[in-house]
């Protein structure tokens, strides 16, 4: 009985992330991550710009008759929308920098200007065809970039909402066009949505495979030596504390000496396998060199943690000198520094790493040393 209720609830689940994903490829968009958040905080940022140009404008309007007059009675909503512009702008600071914190901000400058359509359509001018609501339908696909589903329910819920309050402010005859049409666009923004979202998650795909192509070192599959040091200093900006290892391997020009450089390419492929087994997801693994890596490990401040990897690693070294000829003659030498939030560039902390390989070449090489 219980095996097949949760059979049931899988099923049900299932269906509901098909439901949800509907007309986009999930593992696409999961992988694209950091490449949304950056355009929605662009987004944001050119929301925020605005805001600002609204808040000076009003102010002007204080001062001059022109501008008074033609904002007229929708100078309390513009107000209102510009004040919740900046603070959602200013929201994702509070919320963390991360997709989702940003995707909320997004839907919520959306039901922003959503809300200030409303105000300036059936609530404020009454009188008329409310223009700017089916404008709003029209541009919400291009404002963020989601699943089409989600952007879609936004749509649908605005309208609901456009709806019941024309129906409590318009004459009849107004409120017949203004639902028709509501109805219409919503169909074509619907479409429309599908459509944009689409093209946009395949170009950011597309756009991500050869970013990806251009950071991955053929060889080892591990990040190249600028893609690295890119997102370690990206790590380091944030502010979060770790360690750089620089871990080289000894003897290795004697492996391309004696056995050719086929055999030393197969034991740096092999090791770039290690690597990647050996650390975190989140830690950042790159050739640095021929036979130098370097690996930033985020938040870790705990020497016995890294020691448990450099043995780990030793370990893993002693199988693949069983199955390759010349990788017995190489060793494992490691140098390691720690990086806090109030200190040092990326030059700095690679120098003191630097320093610590240094000394564990000089003190008799396959060892581990700490600056």
């Amino acid at each position: 009985m219980g095996e097949k209720r949760r059979k049931t609830d899988q099923d049900q689940c299932r269906w509901g992330e098909m439901l949800l994903y509907l007309g986009v490829n999930r593992e696409q968009f999961e992988s694209i991550h950091s490449q949304v958040n950056r355009q929605n905080r662009r987004v944001l940022e050119a929301a925020n710009l605005i805001a600002g140009i609204v808040v000076i404008t009003l102010l002007g309007a204080s001062c001059l008759p022109i501008l008074s007059e033609f904002l007229g009675k929708f100078r309390a909503a513009f107000a209102l929308s510009a004040i919740a512009f900046v603070i959602i702008r200013t929201m994702p600071e509070l919320l963390g920098k991360n997709p989702r914190s940003t995707l909320i901000c997004c839907y919520m400058m959306i039901g922003a200007l959503y809300g200030l359509a409303i105000l300036t359509g059936p609530v404020y001018d009454h009188e008329n065809l409310s223009t700017t609501f089916l404008v709003m339908l029209f541009a919400t696909p291009f404002l963020i970039v989601d699943i089409p589903v989600r952007v879609t329910l936004s749509s649908v819920i605005a309208s609901f909402i456009f709806m019941i309050v024309s129906l409590a402010n318009k004459e009849p005859g107004l409120l017949g066009y203004d639902v028709i049409n509501c109805i219409i666009f919503l169909i074509a923004s619907t479409l429309m949505d599908f459509y944009i979202q689409r093209l946009r998650i395949s170009q950011m795909t597309y756009i991500r495979q050869i970013e990806t192509e251009r950071d991955t070192d053929g060889l080892t599959k591990l990040l190249t030596k600028d893609a690295g040091r890119t997102q370690i200093e990206e790590e380091m900006k944030a502010g979060r504390q770790g360690a750089l290892i620089i871990f080289d391997l000894d003897n290795f020009k004697e492996v391309n000496d004696t056995y050719g450089h086929l055999i030393g390419d197969t034991i740096l492929s092999a090791v770039g396998m290690i690597l990647k087994q050996s650390f975190r997801a989140q830690d950042i693994t790159s050739r640095f060199g021929g036979d130098e890596f370097l690996i930033y490990m985020s938040g870790v401040t705990d020497s016995e943690l890294i020691e448990q990897r450099a043995a780990q690693i030793h370990d893993q070294m002693a199988e693949l000198a069983a199955k390759l000829p010349g990788a017995d003659t190489v060793s494992c030498s490691f140098g390691v520094a720690f990086f806090s939030a109030d200190e040092t560039q990326y030059l700095e902390l690679f120098e003191r790493a630097d320093q610590a390989l240094y000394s564990a070449k000089q003190s008799g090489k396959d060892q581990l040393q700490f600056y």
